[in-house]
């Protein structure tokens, strides 16, 4: 009896020639994961489309500017020695402003896709200070004075406004009446006349609009209270709120703006700022609106399940899903000595691509989260029954199922944790790695091909 061994070897380069085509089958896939990554921008694009219609006829993003109390007057000059007469405005910035605004929130959908509007009862007050006034020595239009305040589509306004002036009803009227620090809103006409130091004005006003509600301050103190019945609220803008409350049942919050939080000063002339009302020989300055839309403090009414913001963070995971599934089908071929052809591996990768466009789709029809474990059972059942036939054993199918459902599982949960997403997923694919080199660690990658020494009869 002879010991030999057996010299069916296998050349070194079919391993490499295997792997070379598993890294160039991994980039193919990649190509339609890109197409599925555009797909998602498409139908996000669509999303948005959708909320612009919705916009356009229930009420865009709205935001308010609170009151300025505007006063014409004229200036007489000599030029060329003929007497000139021009006019300009007075804005006077109030002591404080209350606003508070109560938002019904609700769903608007058209076909599958949907955003979030409201209706807006909203209760505006504010002081104004007029003791400087009376010392200056220009001569005012004071029955020719009105109230301004600032809404950025005046068109979703629901009913008619009135205004109170220091106990007395006055009307509002359409249009900023020539304003130009403010562009869209109303005006309410007052007679300064017999309004000697302070002046009280309130309004209410109902409107409509879309997912956010903006404040532009122009009070010294300024106090702007949102109560809404939606339960997610994204607080937005440079300032966040003093004061909130989340619940199932909606939220509260209070904004509060010093003088220090304005884009305004106390008072400035038509186009130019002026740092009090005694000190008015300095309006030769251009003023630009130094306002930025994105800082103004306020709310955005968000959708919590955001399917098209997860079918983006999830495709990003590809790549980490059909590299691990590869792996695991290779160590297959390795531990199991069986061969699987260059297509099946094309197959298993297919229908891992499939998972996105089902998740995709469903996503759009029942949420992202039961859409995730809907396409990942179908494809698993697919995958593993086709698994079976390739590795011609039930245990090995097992193991790799079994696997899938950690990764899959793994990436729903990166998918939950946004803040922690990184850290946690630096971590796994470390323990993935140490877990693969573990495993490989007596692997003979020069002789992985080589059969065993068998005993033949002489």
């Amino acid at each position: 009896m002879d010991v030999t061994t057996k010299s069916n070897k296998k050349p070194q380069w079919a391993l490499l020639f295997k792997l070379g085509f598993i890294f160039i089958l991994i980039c193919l896939l990649l190509i339609p994961i890109s197409w599925i990554t555009e797909l998602i921008y498409e139908r996000q694009g669509l999303q948005q489309q959708v909320e612009k219609d919705i916009s356009r006829a229930w009420g865009n993003a709205q935001t308010i500017t609170s009151p300025i109390l505007v006063i014409p007057f004229s200036k007489t000059k000599l030029v060329d020695k003929k007497t000139i007469v021009e006019d300009f405005q007075l804005y006077l910035a109030p002591e404080n402003v209350n606003m508070v605004n109560n938002l019904k929130s609700e769903v608007r959908t058209k076909g599958i896709f949907s955003t979030i509007v409201y209706d807006d009862d909203c209760k505006i007050a504010a002081t104004f200070d007029l003791k400087n006034l009376r010392d200056d020595e220009r001569q005012y239009y004071l029955n020719k004075a009105f109230i301004i305040v600032g809404l950025s589509d005046p068109q979703a306004i629901v009913a008619g406004i009135t205004s109170d002036i220091n106990g007395l009803v006055s009307k509002s009227f359409p249009g900023t009446n020539d304003a130009d620090f403010v562009k869209s809103g109303f005006h309410t006409p007052v007679n300064l006349v017999d309004i000697k130091d302070v002046m009280t004005f309130s309004s209410v006003l109902n409107f409509r609009g879309t997912s956010s509600l903006r404040f532009e301050p122009t009070a010294k103190v300024s106090t702007f209270e949102v109560k809404s019945n939606w339960a997610s609220p994204s607080f937005i803008g440079r300032n966040l709120p003093a004061e909130r409350n989340i619940t199932s049942a909606g939220f509260n919050s209070t904004w509060k703006a010093s003088e220090f939080n304005r884009n305004t000063p106390d008072s400035w002339i038509d186009g130019a700022y002026v740092s009090s009302l005694t000190n008015m020989q300095q309006t030769n300055l251009e003023y630009v609106n130094p306002n930025i839309e994105n800082d103004l403090p306020g709310v955005e009414l968000i959708e919590t399940a955001n399917h098209y913001h997860k079918n983006l963070r999830s495709i990003k995971y590809a790549f980490l899903i059909i590299f691990l599934s590869f792996l695991m089908y290779f160590s297959a071929e390795i531990f199991q000595k069986v061969r699987i052809h260059p297509i099946q591996y094309a197959l298993i990768g297919i229908s891992l691509v499939v998972f996105y466009t089902l998740l995709l789709s469903l996503s759009e029809q029942i949420g992202f989260n039961k859409s995730y474990f809907i396409s990942f059972a179908a494809v698993l059942s697919l995958v593993m029954t086709y698994t079976f036939f390739v590795l011609k054993s039930w245990k090995p199918t097992l193991i790799i199922g079994f696997l899938f459902v950690l990764i899959y599982g793994y990436v729903f949960t990166l998918l939950q944790l946004e803040d922690l997403a990184l850290l946690v997923g630096s971590i796994g694919v470390f323990f993935i790695l140490a877990m693969v080199m573990f495993l490989s660690r007596k692997i003979d990658w020069y002789n992985i091909n080589q059969e065993t020494p068998e005993i033949v009869e002489a």
